[in-house]
């Protein structure tokens, strides 16, 4: 019975170690490879073309190879994840003035890439990522890695095109204590994006403006996209009125105003601890009448 308790103990103390010994996690690929912009908006007509260029960099030790290509993208959801797709439309529209290029360790390279639009082309927004990417590298610790970088390209072919933006949703809060958040869901019925330039104005129940915050989100045509913006820190107890104004493209903004009561939690105690003394000082002078 002894060796079975001993060898239970060792047997616990190995669980112990193991479980409490720490993971070392296999190091993360060295990120290197950089490019600018990160992103432009273009306007092109049917039948023209458009001279662009991107800077890539070397920030790692070792050189690269880096090979150029273009992929059209999308959107899968309302928070913006993107999805790619290296035969949609508009790729075979790019071309590189050399699309396989070395950059040294410390070094840079400017590209020059064209964007030729045909002249059967319908207006409308056309949306195209030009990805660099190095040859792939092998560490010390046996990780292979890829440095992969992408600009977005947020074409509209000029022509008859709109921007239709519709608030969908609009949720503000009542109460908080002492950050808050707003959001909404917008929906581009248009055939082009458009940039939403939204804005809240805090105000208290009497006096001017407190304070006011603005944001601007990018809407694609034909999605939904969930916004949200944090409303201006409020430092008092008190009720604040609160003005929105939401930009939807050719569509005249959105004005919505709600109400939001603060309600700091050291504030709010004191408040709590003055309202029991004062209903302790009502009710004392009936107690001692009672008595």
């Amino acid at each position: 019975m002894k060796v079975r308790v001993v060898l239970l103990l060792f047997a616990l103390v190995g669980i112990v170690t193991i479980a409490g010994s720490p993971v070392h996690a296999a190091p993360s690929p060295v990120r290197s490879l950089g490019i600018s912009p990160l992103r432009s908006e273009l306007t092109i007509t049917p039948g023209t073309s458009f001279d662009g260029s991107i800077t890539l960099t070397n920030s790692g030790k070792d050189p690269l190879v880096v090979t150029l290509d273009a992929e059209a993208f999308s959107v899968t959801d309302q928070v913006y994840d993107y999805s790619f797709d290296p035969a949609g439309t508009g790729v075979d529209w790019v071309s590189f003035s050399n699309n396989s290029i070395h950059i040294q360790p410390g070094g840079a390279s400017t590209i020059r890439y064209k964007v030729a639009v045909p002249i059967s082309a319908e207006p409308g927004g056309r949306y195209l990522t030009i990805l660099a990417s190095s040859d792939p590298t092998t560490n010390t610790d046996g990780v292979t890695s890829i440095n992969r970088v992408a600009t977005l390209l947020y074409i509209t072919i000029a022509g008859d095109v709109t921007r239709t933006g519709k608030v969908l949703t609009f949720d503000s809060p009542i109460l908080t204590a002492g950050d808050a958040t707003w959001t909404a869901t917008l929906q581009n019925g248009g055939t082009t994006h458009f940039h939403s330039i939204y804005n809240v104005t805090v105000r208290p129940v009497f006096g001017n403006m407190l304070s006011s915050s603005e944001a601007d989100s990018l809407i694609l045509p034909s999605t939904i996209r969930l916004i949200s913006q944090q409303i201006p820190h409020l430092d008092w107890i008190g009720l604040y009125r609160l003005d929105y104004t939401i930009g939807l493209g050719d569509v005249p903004a959105q004005q919505e105003t709600r109400w939001i009561l603060n309600v700091p939690p050291l504030q709010g105690l004191i408040l709590l601890v003055i309202v029991a003394i004062l209903v302790l000082l009502r009710l004392k002078p009936r107690y001692k009448k009672e008595n």
